[in-house]
This record gives C-alpha cells, sequence and structure tokens, in this order.
C-alpha cells in the first residue's frame, strides 16, 4: 500500500464516519424521546457517541497503517543487512591475513595431483606457519558456512563470486580438516553442498 493510497483510504474514513454519525443524529433527534429528556440532548448523545467511536476506529486504523509500513522497513532492513553481510565477508577474503594463506592453497593446489592426501597431512603438520594458513583458511569457511546457514548473506550473490574457489579448496583439504575431528569433516561437506547446489 503507498502512503498516498493510505491517505486516501483515511479521507473516506472520515467521510463514511462523518455521514453516518450525522444520519443516527438526525436519526435520534426525529424519534420519538422519554419525558425527562428532549430531542437535543438525545441527539447530541448520539452525537458524541459517534464521535468517540471514530476515535476508536481512527485510532485501530493508523495503528494498521503504522505496523504496515514498520513491516515493510523491518523486511528492507533485513535485505540491505544480507547485502552487507554479504559484501563484509567478500571482502574478507581479500584481507591481507589470508594472502599469504591463499597462496599457499594455490601452491598446494599445484602439487595435488603428484600429492597424496597422506603427504598432504603429513606435509601441514610439520610446518607450523603452514598449518596457521590451513586453519586460517578452513576457519574462514567455517564462517562462510554458518553464514549460509543461518541465511545472513545472499547465496547466489556469494555462490558467484566466490563459490567455484570455495568449493575446490574445501575439497582440497578435506582429508586434513577430518585429523581435526569428524564435524570439521561434516561441516566442509555441507558448506560444499551450500555452494554446488542452484
Amino acid at each position: 500500500m503507498s502512503e498516498k493510497l493510505g491517505w486516501r483510504i483515511f479521507w473516506s474514513i472520515i467521510v463514511l464516519l462523518g455521514l453516518a454519525s450525522i444520519g443516527l443524529t438526525i436519526t435520534a433527534y426525529a424519534t420519538p424521546v422519554p419525558e425527562n429528556s428532549s430531542a437535543m440532548l438525545e441527539a447530541a448523545k448520539i452525537f458524541f457517541l459517534c464521535l468517540g467511536g471514530s476515535g476508536v476506529i481512527l485510532s485501530t486504523y493508523f495503528s494498521a497503517v503504522s505496523i504496515y509500513f514498520s513491516s515493510k522497513n523491518i523486511i528492507l532492513q533485513r535485505k540491505l543487512n544480507i547485502i552487507e553481510n554479504t559484501f563484509e565477508l567478500l571482502s574478507r577474503w581479500d584481507d591481507p591475513h589470508f594472502l599469504d594463506a591463499r597462496k599457499w592453497t594455490r601452491k598446494a593446489k599445484e602439487e595435488k595431483p603428484d600429492t597424496s592426501d597422506n603427504n598432504l597431512i603429513k606435509k601441514i603438520k610439520e610446518n607450523e606457519e603452514l598449518k596457521q594458513s590451513v586453519v586460517l583458511v578452513l576457519n574462514y569457511l567455517e564462517h562462510v558456512r554458518f553464514s549460509l546457514e543461518t541465511n545472513r548473506i545472499d547465496r547466489k550473490l556469494f555462490k558467484r563470486a566466490l563459490g567455484e574457489t570455495l568449493v575446490d579448496i574445501a575439497k582440497r583439504f578435506e582429508p586434513y580438516a577430518e585429523t581435526l575431528g569428524q564435524q570439521n569433516k561434516e561441516d566442509l561437506k555441507e558448506l560444499i553442498g551450500y555452494l554446488e547446489k542452484d
């Protein structure tokens, strides 16, 4: 409902209430009255009763309109928050802290055809700097998974920007993630599922 339509409805209600009040007042004035009252007094009573009823109807209308517009604002704010969260998570991927970690993941991709899962795990565990890089990337992947699971980010936009890259990295480090616990492996599989489905 637009603001213009809201005002049209408001003025229509005012006119209808006014006409109803006038009609009821005239009817009360024309109706025979008890001996201890006058037609004017009865008409005034009816008019003020109508006026009170009109106030209730108008306040109910304004409450309904207020709720309608605030719900629209909430929905719009939610959409804006999702876009902001998506942009923020994408921006973190370009953070300088990830640069070294990403360089190593690219190197691991080049070596992957010639490296078994066991050798990859061994190589990561033997090199503390390497291990920190992989854990940093896995933590980022966990943030992405959680954000997708809770609908904090726009899946389509995120998938278009980083989907293939993150799926590739997640699959590459699945064997190492499993050494950190079964839950880590399941979380990576879940992330891959989120990013691969249409």
